[in-house]
């Protein structure tokens, strides 16, 4: 039999595995498990595993977390890779207050980051 302790420390390890249906279903069963560490440990992820990150997100949602702090570490990322990933997240959302993150990025020094996000804010106008 595995204890609550044993499943969380199970679960955090996972949230960095290769395979994104894994990262998803750690995630979600972090997020019934609720609580101060559970909390802690998701924000700490979306920090850390930024490119595997959106389930984490989600899971913070889900326990009424503000994500704002991690989304600004996304956007401004080096890589561009994550600035896309951070703009497809806020598109999925349609939450208008996270809309207003993404015209930090009209100005992105990469074409095609800066296209996605002319796209997504016309859209979602």
């Amino acid at each position: 039999m595995v204890r609550e302790g044993q499943a969380f420390v199970s679960l955090v390890s996972t949230l960095g595995d290769d395979y994104q249906s894994v990262r998803v279903e750690a995630s979600r069963a972090l997020a019934r498990i609720g609580g101060d560490l559970v909390s802690r440990e998701l924000h700490h992820a979306a920090t850390t595993w930024v490119a595997g990150s959106p389930p984490i997100l989600e899971a913070l949602l889900v326990l009424d977390e503000d994500v704002q702090t991690e989304l600004e570490l996304w956007l401004d990322h080096p890589y561009e890779g994550v600035r896309g990933v951070a703009v497809d997240w806020i598109v999925s959302r349609r939450d208008r207050r996270l809309f207003a993150t993404l015209s930090r990025l009209t100005r992105d020094p990469v074409d095609w980051v800066r296209e996605e996000v002319s796209d997504a804010l016309m859209r979602l106008s």
